[in-house]
């Protein structure tokens, strides 16, 4: 009898085996699998654009200055909030002076088409910039104010001298009236420093400071970011060169270094992508952290940027809108094709916001505005544009 509770035991299963046996028995074949954790990317950053590292798909339909466009923007080429309007503009009037209507159709609004089409497939290729939005809005609205009966040769015509007109009264002169406002802010002796490449209107006021015979020394601080585009370094590199062609004494530091060249320092001056209507300025990464330094260093942050970059939306945090590049290793170096990607799921942002606490004034070509009148600025923006203006010439009044 003693060996019968033994002969039991031997005969049942292990416990764990039993276990399963249970499990098995209750789960329902439809069960679904635990959903897995999203990654900090996917929660936080997943309704921003990656830059894809693969050719952009050729559309047939649009002009070929457009698509060439398309893809230097993809490849990082041409980089600038200015110098990407420039060029889009210069493709647009390249693809209308090949234009041809469909018949039986009205010039104005297959153009518009065509318009929105073209700038479709360049924000495609990469998100659009601020100034870009602005200024296909401004053609978007000379197209609109075609007569109906005009013809296609007078059609183009209108938009080429439109596309001439903005890029002379939006960008060339409002540079040279900014370069002469921030250059009037730059005293005898006085050193001033900016960040990367500093921009066109940044290097106006270089140019202007320097012609006017005002002694003063540059402070260029480089973030180094291995995001930026090798354009965007070639960029900084011009801008010593051109501060040494000036004969302006330069001084290179790192970002890491910032306070040990901000404490003689005596204003900071800072190129801007955009600015939003609650006075923050969107400009390359590492701008929002200089910013913040020199406000610790009671040193003033002048934003120097045009009217058309400024928006009627209002910025929070860089995180709403921006762009993700693929981090790299070396980014710095002067040889970039040799520098080896580290593995996709490092990213960084192109672009960051400095808060309107840290700015003292925006340099516009209406002259130094303190950024809480940046909605003020875009209202009388947005009121002279719907103002009334003279309809587009009809074939009549051309003959």
């Amino acid at each position: 009898d003693a060996s019968k509770p033994q002969q039991q035991q031997q005969q049942q299963p292990p416990k764990q085996q039993q276990q399963q046996q249970q499990h098995a028995k209750k789960q329902p074949q439809h069960e679904r699998k635990p959903p897995q954790k999203e990654s900090f990317v996917e929660s936080y950053l997943g309704h921003l654009p990656e830059k894809k590292q693969r050719p952009m798909e050729l559309q047939s339909a649009l002009h070929p200055a457009v698509v060439a466009l398309g893809l230097r923007y993809a490849a990082g080429a041409v980089d600038g909030s200015n110098e990407r309007c420039v060029e889009m503009l210069r493709a647009f009037k390249s693809a209308v002076k090949d234009y041809a209507c469909p018949p039986s159709v009205a010039v104005g609004r297959d153009l518009d088409k065509t318009v929105v089409a073209m700038f479709d497939y360049l924000t495609r290729s990469r998100p659009h910039a601020v100034s870009m939005g602005a200024a296909v809005k401004h053609l978007r609205g000379v197209v609109s104010r075609f007569d109906p009966g005009i013809s296609e040769d007078d059609a183009k015509a209108v938009f080429a001298d439109a596309v001439d007109a903005y890029v002379r009264e939006k960008i060339v002169l409002p540079g040279r009236l900014i370069g002469d406002f921030g250059a009037a802010k730059i005293r005898r002796g006085d050193v001033v420093a900016t960040y990367g490449c500093g921009g066109d209107a940044v290097e106006a006021v270089f140019r202007r400071a320097a012609s006017s015979n005002i002694s003063f020394s540059v402070v260029v601080v480089d973030g180094a970011s291995p995001a930026l585009s090798p354009k965007k370094n070639d960029s900084k590199r011009r801008l010593v060169a051109l501060l040494h062609a000036l004969g302006v004494a330069t001084t290179y530091v790192h970002l890491r270094a910032v306070n040990f060249a901000l404490a003689r320092v005596d204003a900071l001056f800072l190129g801007a992508d955009a600015v939003f209507s609650n006075g923050s300025a969107q400009a390359d990464a590492g701008t929002a952290a200089l910013a913040m330094a020199a406000n610790d260093n009671s040193v003033p942050v002048l934003f120097c940027a045009e009217s058309y970059k400024f928006h009627a939306s209002v910025r929070l945090d860089a995180l709403a809108s921006n762009e993700l590049v693929p981090f790299f290793r070396g980014g710095s170096s002067s040889n970039e094709a040799s520098s080896s990607p580290v593995p996709p799921s490092y990213l960084h942002l192109r672009f960051d916001l400095t808060p309107p606490r840290f700015i003292t004034a925006i340099i516009t070509e209406h002259g130094l505005i303190p950024p809480t009148s940046s909605a003020v600025l875009v209202r009388e923006l947005e009121a002279a544009a719907v103002a009334p203006q003279p309809p587009s010439p009809s074939p009549s009044s051309s003959a």
